[in-house]
């Protein structure tokens, strides 16, 4: 068997109304076949909508992209025939299935990076542990969550410089 780190994002269509049918018979039927180690993880993307009906207002769910399964799966033909198989399902996107890339993951909202959060802000004088520049301080002058990179105004041979690191290279002076 391949190991998690092989395994990849892939859209699978149904019939209307039978995502979650079809999620269900997916663990259920790959767990028939031995396979149930190549499903990862099956994801039918919703939102909590607020509806009024007769006057009152109601929450309910709405599917995002309705017909479609996201499933994060390891690459087995079995299993993928297996899928296409099933009930209510119309096969995979891309034949062969092709697998989302890093950038379609995160358009469609499917692997959300994890909420970082930075002990230091805009102005704090903070303390170098990268090995190039440890022991070092400086003054934090920009923070970029998306790249989790911080830019450091650092005194070197006399002259203010501007250098870009990681966040977990940098913690706060208190």
């Amino acid at each position: 068997m391949s190991s998690t780190a092989d395994a990849k994002w892939y859209v699978i269509q149904t019939r209307p109304n039978y995502e979650d049918k079809v999620s269900s018979s997916i663990l259920t039927v790959s767990e028939y076949h031995g396979l149930e180690d190549y499903v990862l993880e099956l994801k039918v993307l919703k939102k909590e909508v607020e509806e009024i009906k007769n006057g009152k207002k109601h929450l309910t769910s709405k599917r995002l992209y309705p017909n479609y399964i996201f499933a994060k799966l390891i690459p087995n033909k079995d299993l993928f025939r297996i899928i296409a198989g099933i009930t209510g399902c119309s096969g995979f996107v891309g034949n062969p299935p092709s697998p989302l890339s890093k950038e379609d993951t995160k358009k469609f909202g499917i692997e959300m990076p994890p909420e970082v959060v930075v002990p230091y802000k805009l102005g704090d004088t903070v303390q170098i542990i990268d090995e190039n520049f440890t022991g070092i301080s400086g003054i934090v002058k920009n923070l970029d969550l998306n790249k989790q990179t911080a830019e450091v105004s650092v005194s070197m041979f006399g002259r203010e410089t501007m250098v870009e690191l990681k966040l977990e290279d940098i913690v706060p002076i208190n």
